[in-house]
């Protein structure tokens, strides 16, 4: 048996190190402020690509190290680490700020004099600002960003070209805000979805099921479920599977004469938090194509349990943009096969 804890945003990612301190201001990707330093905690400020907020403390009684206390507008918060820009995202971010206005430039060397074995002085990128102070037969004197030097004509825009750079510039904008519009009402669908569940005293979430043959006709299943309470610990799943055919018929064992098996998932699964495990050679069938689960209890580090039965759609609902395998029938089959 094979398992994995990992976050609920499914990967560790890396935040920075620095500027997290109190008294810091950090630079988000996107995200909002929540009242809570939990995933589905309620939002109190929703945050754009490039908002600023201020550092108020870096460790909370839930936060566990993945949370800030911040400031913004006069709302106060906690937000998630993987929303602050990395180091490389804010110098892009720095960066187009000033592009703001006018973008004239290719892109070149600025050098020293104007010749080709000038001394070089600095990188311009495309789509930076430059103000021309005098102009050579090959090079323009430039003033950028307090400095000066010449820049070879090649690397000033034309005004077709500066149009259809902003053109450009201006597209991917919208392209960008239609993509954190649509991730905003997913983040919303999510989050009332979740509520739904927590308010029917779920705690988990099945959001993957995988299902494995080796060479030798030994079927290995997983799953990946999801602690959504926010005080629960989830100590164990115990997990009951049914093997079916291609043709939706139940498929027995060799090795233990029967269609059904059952497992037990070995937690802790802190709230938040989610995990996935790999049962391996649970059955022996050369004609086995799906395993379908039937009942998953869970029982809680408190000492309480739940036990899932017609409930598995709806937990399984999250999982239906990976295709859980969770309806073994002939026709489910064939069209998981288009």
């Amino acid at each position: 048996m094979r398992i994995l804890i990992f976050f609920i945003v499914g990967v560790t990612l890396t935040v920075p190190s620095l500027g997290q301190s109190p008294g810091d201001s950090v630079v988000v990707e996107d995200g909002d402020i929540k009242k809570k330093p939990f995933f589905a905690a309620e939002s109190v400020h929703d945050l754009s690509w490039g908002d600023t907020v201020r550092v108020i403390d870096q460790s909370g009684e839930y936060s566990r190290d993945r949370y800030l206390r911040v400031f913004r507008e006069g709302e106060e918060g906690w937000l998630n680490k993987t929303e602050i820009m990395s180091g490389e995202a804010l110098n892009d971010y720095r960066r187009d700020l000033g592009r703001v206005g006018t973008t004239i430039v290719q892109g070149g060397m600025l050098k020293e004099s104007p010749s080709n074995t000038g001394e070089p002085l600095e990188w311009i990128l495309r789509g930076d600002t430059v103000s021309v102070v005098e102009v050579s037969e090959d090079h323009f004197r430039v003033n950028y960003d307090g400095g000066e030097g010449w820049l070879e004509k090649e690397g000033i825009m034309s005004k077709e070209e500066e149009r259809k750079y902003r053109e450009k510039v201006e597209a991917q904008r919208r392209q960008a805000r239609q993509k954190r519009k649509k991730q905003k009402e997913q983040a919303r669908q999510r989050k009332r979805y979740f509520e739904t569940l927590q308010e029917k005293g779920y705690t988990v979430v099945l959001r993957r099921q995988t299902f494995e043959k080796n060479t030798a006709d030994g079927v290995s299943v997983g799953l990946e479920i999801v602690n959504i309470s926010e005080s629960k610990t989830i100590k164990y799943a115990r997990i009951t599977w049914k093997l079916f055919n291609s043709v939706g018929d139940l498929a027995l064992g060799n090795n233990s004469g029967s269609a059904t098996a059952r497992t037990r998932f070995v937690g802790p699964i802190e709230p938040g938090e989610s995990g996935y495990v790999e049962f391996e050679n649970v059955w022996y069938n050369s004609v086995g194509t799906c395993a379908q689960i039937r009942r998953i209890e869970v029982e809680h580090i408190d000492g309480s349990s739940f036990t899932y039965l017609s409930d598995l759609k709806d937990i399984a609902q999250e999982a239906e943009t990976v295709r859980l395998r969770g309806d073994c029938s002939y026709e489910a089959q064939q069209q998981r096969e288009d």
